[in-house]
């Protein structure tokens, strides 16, 4: 997935983005495959992965969170696997949330502000230690959701939201 931006010049650029994870056996090989690219001026290309928070433990709660339509269960934890964020942030990388635990906001009990801001908020929280304050504030909501809360609740906290 790629997000088209213009730069200050008005040049388009674009940002390489992946979902879920930290997931051993998948970003350690996305961020092997990364480390041999270069763009056109020669510098490394980076990237922008939107990580799970921790994924629920129970295949019910993981229901209760995850689109119905949803059959992959294994989607990263940032707290089992701090080493891979820490490896993505030293080759340069870009973090951003994912939400705490996928949450499909769809759902009645996900789809309201309460709902997305705990989602963010508990994300954040998980997140925090590896963090740097400066970075860019993304936001992607899982599934690519796109409701008048997700917005709202992404704005409010100050997050520009990546589709």
């Amino acid at each position: 997935m790629t997000l088209l931006i213009a730069n200050s010049s008005g040049a388009s650029e674009f940002m390489l983005t992946f979902d879920d994870g930290p997931l051993p056996g998948a970003t350690d090989k996305v961020l092997q495959a990364l480390e041999g690219i270069r763009a056109g001026d020669g510098k490394p290309v980076r990237a922008g992965f939107f990580l799970v928070g921790s994924i629920p433990e129970t295949t019910w709660e993981r229901r209760k969170r995850y689109a119905p339509y949803e059959v992959w269960s294994e989607k990263g934890d940032l707290p089992a696997h701090p080493d891979l964020v820490r490896q993505i942030l030293a080759a340069g990388h870009l973090l951003g949330n994912h939400s705490a635990r996928h949450a499909w906001f769809r759902w009645p009990w996900l789809n309201d502000a309460a709902a997305v801001q705990e989602e963010i908020a508990a994300w954040e929280k998980l997140a925090a230690p590896l963090l740097d304050p400066a970075a860019p504030r993304l936001f992607r909501p899982p599934y690519l959701v796109d409701t008048p809360a997700v917005r709202q609740v992404a704005a409010e906290a100050g997050y520009q939201v990546v589709m």
